[in-house]
């Protein structure tokens, strides 16, 4: 396979299968050439346009090269971080996608949209394995347990399910035990608590029985993302009032707030290293900050409207910013 003469490098693209992820890598090889940037000096990002739709949803899969990418039109596809070229087109929702998710051993894809559905897809092949259905709003948060079998789902409707992969049933479901609008989830990486983002405030909750273990407050406005550390210790939260909030989950208290962008913060993600944290505003911008000194390190352009998904590569090396000007870059960390 050859791309066209205007970019002026003749490729093979080859296919192999990742010994650790599971998921199909695409490695192109070239004879005495390499894939540039596109225009690295103006966007310091690579730059990927292909779905033709505002992005909604980004998400890196476990090899750390390739990430899924979903609109609001339902449109997904799978996505080399490192070329910005598609590898492949995900068939199936014809709503929204509002949440995405990968299992640990890259054999499966799994989606949540606006209407409630989830959608599975065999992430070796890209095929779709059908739907779940159950949830009767959004499906906000998606994570899998147990080593990918089961996973776990959190919707607008106030519930929190497990689903049997396999079988694709619901195992058990629990609820909130408060009924005030949810704008934002996230489960941990254990699947054992969840946070909420309501009007202003922030909740913790034990899944398996609903039950509140704390509130948080301090944002002004609607909380409009939310996000837990890899070990489960720290939960962030992005709101409407343009700040970023970092929170003790332990002590129950705030540990640092970030200010600085113009504009309402639709997206935040932590780093593996749990020191960084990344976040996506109607300012048009990323900014990347530093918990340990709470200040931001770097402020990224190159996005012409509001940033609304980012997402880190699970080495840290990079950042995945998906935006309602219907393009995807891959941004490198600062040295």
């Amino acid at each position: 396979m050859r791309f066209d003469r205007d970019v002026s490098i003749p490729v093979q693209m080859l296919r192999s299968r990742h010994k650790q992820a599971g998921i199909l890598v695409f490695l192109l090889a070239s004879w005495g050439a390499s894939v540039a940037a596109d225009n690295p000096a103006d966007t310091g990002a690579r730059r990927f346009d292909g779905l033709k739709t505002p992005i909604s949803a980004v998400k890196f899969a476990p090899d750390g090269r390739l990430g899924v990418v979903a609109g609001k039109d339902g449109t997904l596809c799978i996505l080399d971080t490192e070329t910005c070229k598609e590898v492949r087109r995900l068939a199936g929702p014809k709503d929204e996608v509002v949440s995405l998710a990968c299992s640990s051993d890259g054999k499966h894809v799994l989606a949540g949209t606006k209407d409630g559905t989830l959608w599975l897809w065999d992430g070796e092949e890209a095929k779709a394995r059908g739907k779940l259905e159950g949830h009767r709003e959004p499906v906000l948060s998606l994570t899998f347990v147990t080593d990918g079998k089961r996973c776990l789902s959190g919707g607008n409707d106030h519930t929190m399910r497990v689903w049997d992969i396999e079988k694709g049933k619901e195992v058990t479901q629990s609820r909130f035990s408060n009924k005030t609008n949810i704008y934002a989830l996230a489960f941990s990486a254990d699947g054992k608590q969840a946070l909420t983002g309501h009007a202003s405030d922030v909740h913790l909750w034990d899944v398996g029985s609903g039950k509140e273990l704390a509130k948080f407050k301090g944002h002004t406005g609607r909380v409009l993302s939310i996000a837990f550390s890899r070990d489960g210790r720290l939960g962030i939260s992005a709101s409407k009032d343009k700040s970023v909030r970092v929170w003790d989950l332990a002590a129950k208290q705030e540990r640092v707030c970030f200010e600085g962008h113009k504009g309402a913060v639709h997206a935040v993600a932590f780093a593996a290293n749990i020191h960084h944290i990344a976040s996506g505003s109607a300012d048009k911008t990323i900014r990347l900050w530093d918990l340990n000194t709470g200040k931001s390190v770097q402020t990224f352009e190159g996005h012409s409207s509001d940033v609304t998904a980012v997402a880190f590569a699970p080495d840290g090396r990079r950042f995945i910013s998906g935006s309602a000007d219907k393009t995807v870059r891959v941004w490198d960390m600062p040295k």
